[in-house]
């Protein structure tokens, strides 16, 4: 069976903490597919061109930092805006009271530690995107050829 959601531990400010991101419903994944292939693809691809710099561990952070500037400007603010309520609406945070929503789904932000931490909204919407379109990307190879892994997340610290 498929995964229906992710558990993430991110430390932000010091704090460890544990996110469970969740799978899309199918109408708004392949919203989100449409939009990583149209907005994303292109400098993934740049990336596939010079698969030499791409070592055994992935993309080195001296790829990360040419295709993020790449990626971002493919984005009007509208269009971020729009995929970052989409993705974080299913991203829920580990409080002692139980888990509490991310952000809404009119963009506003529940959990006072994500809304300040441009890291961890990046993190937690790249781990949305990734396990939303994996499987589409992963059955034409375009994951492996970039050393991306879709396995078990390791701890990141923002």
């Amino acid at each position: 069976m498929k995964e229906n959601y992710k558990v993430v531990e991110l430390t932000i400010d010091g704090e460890q903490m544990t996110f469970r991101v969740d799978k899309l419903n199918a109408l708004d994944g392949m919203y989100l597919l449409k939009f990583v292939t149209e907005k994303v693809t292109p400098a993934l691809g740049e990336a596939i061109d010079h698969a030499q710099e791409i070592d055994a561990g992935g993309l080195s952070v001296r790829m990360l930092m040419n295709i993020l500037p790449k990626m971002l400007r493919e984005f009007s603010r509208e269009e971020l805006n729009e995929v970052s309520v989409l993705c974080l609406q299913h991203v829920f945070a580990l409080l002692p009271a139980g888990y509490q929503q991310v952000m809404d789904a009119n963009g506003h932000f529940g959990v006072a530690e994500v809304e300040t931490s441009v890291s961890a909204c990046l993190q937690l919407l790249y781990e949305s995107i990734v396990l939303n379109c994996a499987g589409f990307f992963e059955e034409s190879g375009l994951l492996s050829k970039l050393g991306i892994q879709v396995g078990p997340q390791q701890e990141q610290k923002m």
